[in-house]
């Protein structure tokens, strides 16, 4: 079946009332095709979980905030038994923040995800408790990526949060990275790795494009990150749209480089 082989397109194409999708999957696959307005507009509601996970997130992600709650608590009384019930708080989290969180009350899910739903309400202190108890029983051995967590929800200077950055990225067998300039806080363009990787060549010309707009203060940047990759068989093809900043002359001036 082609729908089991991830063809949802096609899966949806060869079946049966393609148009009023009265079958879970035909739901499901409407879903992870992103024809959200479709799914929130369909007259009959699927029980199911496939149907009600894919008519919750659709319909929160048109705005129709009050109709996803109301299809949410509906999951949480027929599907909350489910190992995989998380995975709908994960998915309502960008729209519907408050109710993410309230979904997980009281249910045991991963750390990172109740740390992350509790910062994305703002409940930073409740984050910073809910960490330090996680660190304290040795989480991080198994979830490296609660070194990142802690790293937003803690106050701290450069020096502790780089600790905490390193830490994760070690766990995941990545060079550290340093400050490039230590009086400046850390950020994406003020860090660099701290080992001296050699380059690497492959067989194949990587083209990467990179497209730009009155982004004269942060072009250079990212010509230097793209550039600074150990990988040596890339090309870098910018393309401006009509920039009336000096993002131009900032390209200009790598080209002579």
């Amino acid at each position: 079946m082609e729908y089991k082989k991830n063809n949802f397109s096609k899966a949806i194409a060869i079946s049966e009332n393609r148009l009023s999708f009265k079958k879970s999957w035909q739901e499901n696959a409407a879903y992870r095709l992103g024809l959200y307005i479709t799914i929130a507009n369909l007259a009959e509601k699927d029980y199911t979980w496939q149907g009600l996970f894919a008519r919750s997130v659709s319909l929160a992600t048109c705005g129709k905030h009050q109709e996803a709650t109301e299809i949410a608590f509906e999951m949480l009384k027929w599907h909350s038994k489910r190992k995989d019930y998380y995975k709908l708080p994960v998915a309502l989290a960008p729209f519907l923040p408050e109710l993410a969180l309230k979904l997980i009350e009281d249910r045991e899910v991963p750390t990172s995800l109740r740390a992350a739903l509790l910062q994305k309400n703002g409940r930073d202190r409740e984050c910073y408790y809910l960490l330090s108890q996680a660190f304290n029983k040795g989480e991080y051995r198994l979830n490296p990526e609660l070194y990142l967590y802690k790293s937003n929800a803690e106050v701290c200077d450069n020096r502790t949060r780089l600790e905490y950055f390193n830490a994760f990225l070690v766990s995941r067998g990545l060079s550290q990275v340093s400050l490039k300039n230590p009086e400046v806080s850390v950020s994406p363009v003020n860090l660099c790795s701290s080992a001296n990787l050699p380059p690497i060549s492959g067989s194949s010309l990587v083209t990467i494009l990179m497209t730009s707009h009155q982004n004269g203060r942060y072009i250079g940047k990212a010509i230097a990150s793209v550039l600074s990759q150990t990988w040596r068989n890339i090309e870098l093809i910018l393309i401006d749209d009509a920039s009336c900043d000096d993002t131009l002359e900032v390209i200009a001036d790598w080209c002579r480089k």
